[in-house]
This record gives structure tokens, C-alpha cells and sequence, in this order.
């Protein structure tokens, strides 16, 4: 009997048109698959296909895979629709080092059309019994997913260790966004020791908090808050983060086409709290005002763009600091553009000016709550400060240069080619420092030679690289370089080199990374990825796989070792 993808055979079989319901008995074999050379069958003495409620049921029946009976299945219920039921999904096994043998048998609860939850029961050989489940919901304007789990770890002196965290989302139309987000452990050993799904900031903590984000006429109002869980007690104090209790940031962008100006407006107050004693709290309010004068012409562009920033700073050991600062930069480019190979492509050479001048203002005495030094990058070149947050605006009188030239395909518009390389002269030192930020680069009178390059040979072959060279010391400061094939039915290959100079203390490595999926025949697939550490002649993390893809299953055998 064949009914779309379902397929039995059997000794007998009844059946009601009317109803749609059919009755087998008798050496039944009921499959997904190709009857004649199946994958796997249900082996049963007894079958009942029910069109009307679209299910089927089979008693005292095994699963065989091949012509291995793998399971036994006393009554099985099986879906004739595309649609949810309640039950046991396929069991979970895994093999770690800090948990030994874990084996799961996760249930699923179909509790409606938009909730529905998994309970799992875990056996962890060397910890214990493990209970996780997750709960998951969709409306109209809202959706989330609900997690936790709870271990009385034997091997953590018998305490009763858990996680647990919250993801929630709510969108009304196109102006207003909430986010919020929950998350907690109950040790500082939980994330190193036990397996779990955490968004983590760095490898030390653990990110809580709630955001909302309103859009009206070219306002955005954001007003959040944030909170850590420190999953690690040694801390370095330069990698300490601050609590925002709470932010709210307002920002509008105008354009005046009478005067041709873009006006950029934006303001903020937060609170920054801290777990560690002996660091600086308090407030801070930050505002800036941008204009814009963008003038535009085929093959030339003129930026001139001036500001105002003002920081205000009310610290809880009652001393209040105050920063004002104006700011001047200029942008200016040309593009020279050429047809080669009869059109096919589009050549272009485009040399770029980007002036900054921002005075010098003494802001030691400024606290430090979320600013660090962006890594330096070809992108950097062009941003008005140097630093990423507001308790520091590099002092600035500098020149920078950058030429960049293009291969284009004149059909598509996309990029052929491109390569990128630009530097900055310094007019004068950079006094303006964080505290544990090194002073040395600071007395140059260049920056470091930065270029980035792409290549798209076709579809099947991408290259890309940048780099960052030492004018001083001639020699790489730092560099990455991908090369990406794919060629087709599977066929992927994917080499990687990262280098930074310096040692494993201040941040140096030397790392080359391989990653690929190949076939292996009409079904199988090889899988696999290597990560080594050139520097230290060790390996960094190594995985490789194998995975058997059938008509309707598949099967997948993985080892990994980091």
C-alpha cells in the first residue's frame, strides 16, 4: 500500500475507503523510504493507518536500521502530517572530560500551536543526575525561551549546582523593540566545568538585562539596563566591567537641503555600578553635536564636518568633572574610473585626504567606566576618535592618507578586486592616554602602514587579507589572511593565518586555522576542522566527523578536542 510517502506491506490488510482508516496484520513493514531496498522499517504484528485523525499506530514493533533491529517499541505512534506531537525525541550521548558519559532521554511537550517545552533527564557518569528542561513561546508581539537545569554534583562536594536564563523579545509595528535577557549559575566553576548555551562578555562574565528601542520621525530613544554575573573570580582589573543601572540615549539625524548640512544629534545618562571595591561610581552624561556639509560631484566628494562634545561626570565620592571639546575634520576623495577587456570590468583608482584637528584637554582625572582602544585597522583611519566610548577623546592634528583601487564587473557591480593601503602622519604627540594604555606609539610621527585586500576569482574562489605594518621596526604587526574554495556538491575548503606581534601576555599569537567538508561517496560526507598554534607547536583545537545521509535519516559520528 503506498499513500503519498507512506509505504507498508503485510500478510493482510483492510481497508474503508469511506474512512480512510487501514487495518494490517501479519509480518507488517511499514517505511518512509524506497520499499524495495529501505533504510529503515517499522517491524510490527499489527498496523492501523487513520486518514481522518492523520496517524498511524504500530504495537510490538522494533525499529530496524538496515536489517539491524535497533529498538523496541511495545506502541508507536506515527504523524501522517506535518505537525507537532507530544513525546520522547531521540536520546542524547555525549563524552566529555569534565562530565564523562552523558546520556539524555529528552521529552517533548506539544502544549499548543504557539508553546510548547522539553524535559530532559541526564545521566552524567562522573557528576551525577542532571535535570534540564527549556520552554519556548510565540504571540502576536512577543516571543521567548525559558532554560535551566539543576545537578547535585557529586564531584563538587555534593552541592546542588544549576543554571538558569531567560531570552524575551517584543516588537509593536516598526517603532518599538524590547529585548531582555537572564542569566545565572550557581558557581563560579559552573560555565568550565558543565556544558551550556551562555552569552558571555569575555570568558568572565555573564550578561543580563533588558533594552528597549523607540523610533518616531527620526528619534531613537534607547533606555537600558545591564548586569553581569561574574563567572570567574580572578579577574584581571583592566578587564573588570561596569553595571549600567540604568542608560537612556536619545538621537536624531537631520538634513537641511537648503543648506545642504547633515545635523547629527545624540545625548546620554548613565549610571555605572561596579562589584569590586575601591573602583569609582557614579554618573555620567554625555552630548554631541555633529554638522555636516557633504558636497558631491562625479568622481570628487568634500567633507568638511565640525563638533561639539560635552561630558559631564557626578561620582559618588562628591566630586563632579566636566569635559567640553570642539572638534574639525575634513574628508575629501577622487575616483578615476577606466573600462578593461572590452567593458567586462570596471577599473577604478580613488585616493582619499582626511584631515582631523581635536585640541589637547588634560582627562586624567576622568574616571574610566567603557572605553578602550579600538585595534587599529585600515577602517580606523577615518574615525574621529580613537577610542571606542566617551571617558577619553584623543587629542588629534593629523594628516591621513589612503588610496584604494577597485575591479568591478560593469554587469553586476560587484567586486572583483580591491586593494586598500593608507597611513597617518602626526603633526604633534598625542597626549591623551588611558591609564594603562602604552605611551610609546604616541611620540611617532606616522602610524603603522594598514591595507586590506579582497579577491573574487568566481563563485567557487575568495581571498581576503589584511595587514598592519611596523614603519619603525619594519617588520608585521599584525595580519589575517582567508582563502575560501568552494567547489561545488559539498565541496568546501576554508585556510586561515592570524598573527599578532607579541607574546601570549600582551595578546601576541601566531595561529593558522584549516576547516573543510568534502564527500566521500554518493552519501557520505567528511567534516572537519584544525586550529594549531605555530608559535608553540601545539594544537589548539581539533575536530573531525563523518555524516551518513539517507533518503529520510541521517547519522552523524564527531570527535572534538580543545
Amino acid at each position: 500500500v503506498e499513500q503519498g510517502d507512506n509505504r507498508l506491506r503485510a500478510d493482510r490488510v483492510d481497508y474503508n475507503p469511506e474512512t480512510g482508516r487501514l487495518n494490517a496484520r501479519g509480518n507488517v513493514r511499514y517505511t518512509n523510504c524506497d520499499v524495495r531496498n529501505p533504510a529503515w522499517f517499522l517491524a510490527a504484528n499489527r498496523f492501523t493507518l487513520d486518514r481522518e485523525r492523520g496517524s498511524g499506530v504500530a504495537k510490538d514493533a522494533w525499529l530496524v536500521v538496515g536489517d539491524t533491529p535497533l529498538l523496541y517499541l511495545p506502541r508507536y505512534r506515527v504523524s501522517l502530517r506535518d505537525e507537532r506531537r507530544s513525546g520522547f525525541l531521540p536520546p542524547e550521548t555525549n563524552v566529555g572530560g569534565e562530565t564523562g558519559v552523558e546520556l539524555g532521554a529528552p521529552f517533548y511537550f506539544n502544549l499548543a500551536p504557539n508553546h510548547d517545552a522539553i524535559i530532559e533527564p541526564r545521566i552524567l557518569s562522573k557528576r551525577g543526575v542532571q535535570i534540564a528542561g527549556e520552554y519556548r513561546y510565540l504571540h502576536r508581539f512577543h516571543a521567548g525561551k525559558i532554560e535551566g537545569d539543576w545537578l547535585d554534583d557529586r564531584d563538587y562536594d555534593d552541592d546542588d549546582r544549576y543554571s538558569y536564563s531567560l531570552n524575551h523579545r517584543t516588537a509593536v509595528g516598526d517603532r518599538l523593540r524590547v529585548t531582555a535577557q537572564l542569566q545565572r549559575v550557581s558557581d563560579d566553576d559552573y560555565i568550565e566545568d558543565l556544558s551550556g548555551s551562555f552569552d558571555l562578555v569575555g570568558e568572565n562574565y555573564l550578561d543580563s538585562g533588558v533594552a528597549a528601542d523607540y523610533v518616531w520621525r527620526g528619534w531613537h530613544l534607547n533606555v537600558a539596563a545591564e548586569n553581569f554575573q561574574r563567572a570567574d573570580e580572578d579577574v584581571d582589573r583592566s578587564e573588570r566591567l561596569y553595571e549600567r543601572r540604568p542608560h537612556v540615549a536619545l538621537s536624531k539625524n537631520l538634513h537641511s537641503a537648503l543648506l545642504n548640512l547633515d545635523i547629527g544629534l545624540r545625548t546620554e545618562w548613565t549610571d555605572f555600578r561596579s562589584k569590586y571595591e575601591g573602583d569609582d561610581e557614579g554618573e555620567r552624561f554625555d552630548s554631541e553635536i555633529i554638522v555636516r556639509n557633504p558636497y558631491r560631484r562625479p568622481g570628487f566628494y568634500f567633507t568638511p564636518s565640525v563638533g561639539i562634545r560635552y561630558t559631564d561626570y557626578d561620582l559618588d565620592d562628591r566630586t563632579n568633572r566636566t569635559r567640553t571639546l570642539p572638534w574639525f575634520s575634513l574628508r575629501t576623495g577622487l575616483t578615476f574610473e577606466k573600462d578593461l577587456r572590452a567593458g567586462r570590468y570596471r577599473h577604478t583608482i580613488e585616493p582619499e585626504l582626511f584631515y582631523l584637528h581635536v585640541p589637547r584637554r588634560n582627562q586624567d582625572k576622568l574616571p574610566v567606566f567603557d572605553t578602550g582602544v579600538s585595534e587599529f585597522r585600515f577602517a580606523r583611519l577615518f574615525e574621529e576618535n580613537r577610542y571606542s566610548g566617551a571617558d577619553r577623546i584623543g587629542d588629534a592634528d593629523q594628516l591621513t592618507l589612503a588610496l584604494s583601487s577597485r575591479w568591478i564587473h560593469s554587469r553586476t557591480g560587484t567586486e572583483a578586486m580591491r586593494l586598500s593601503v593608507g597611513h597617518t602622519s602626526y603633526f604633534r604627540n598625542r597626549e591623551v592616554h588611558l591609564p594603562d594604555e602604552s605611551r610609546h606609539a604616541s611620540r611617532h610621527d606616522y602610524s603603522d602602514l594598514s591595507s586590506e585586500f579582497s579577491l573574487n576569482l568566481n563563485e567557487k574562489i575568495r581571498f581576503r587579507s589584511s595587514l598592519v605594518w611596523d614603519t619603525e621596526e619594519e617588520h608585521p604587526a599584525r595580519y589575517n589572511v582567508h582563502l575560501g574554495l568552494n567547489a561545488g556538491n559539498n565541496r568546501l575548503i576554508g585556510l586561515s593565518h592570524h598573527y599578532r606581534r607579541g607574546d601570549e601576555a600582551d595578546g601576541g599569537f601566531n595561529q593558522g586555522e584549516i576547516a573543510l567538508h568534502l564527500p566521500a561517496g554518493a552519501r557520505w560526507h567528511w567534516f572537519g576542522g584544525w586550529r594549531y598554534d605555530l608559535r608553540n607547536h601545539k594544537n589548539l583545537g581539533i575536530m573531525a566527523g563523518l555524516r551518513y545521509d539517507a533518503c529520510c535519516w541521517s547519522l552523524r559520528l564527531a570527535g572534538q578536542r580543545l
